[in-house]
C-alpha cells in the first residue's frame, strides 16, 4: 500500500525538485517512509518510489491538515 512519487506529483502538480524537497523533509521528520527504509530520495529516483504514511505520525498529520 501507498503511492509512488509519479502518482504524487500528477496529484499535486507540484514541479520535481520542489516534490522532492518535500518528500526529503517529511522523510527526514519521520511522518511518512518507504518500503525500502530510503532516509532520502533524488530528483532522478522518486518517481518509482512508494511512500507511506507512517503510522505512528498519522494522527499529527490529520490535525496539522485540519489547521
Amino acid at each position: 500500500m501507498g503511492i509512488t512519487g509519479e502518482e504524487l506529483q500528477v496529484q499535486t502538480q507540484l514541479p520535481p525538485e520542489d516534490l522532492v524537497d518535500v518528500l526529503n523533509a517529511l522523510l527526514s521528520m519521520g511522518y511518512i517512509e518507504t518500503p525500502t527504509m530510503q532516509e532520502s530520495v533524488a530528483q532522478s529516483g522518486y518517481a518509482a518510489e512508494t511512500f507511506e504514511v507512517n503510522p505512528a505520525c498519522a494522527s499529527d498529520l490529520k490535525a496539522a491538515i485540519r489547521k
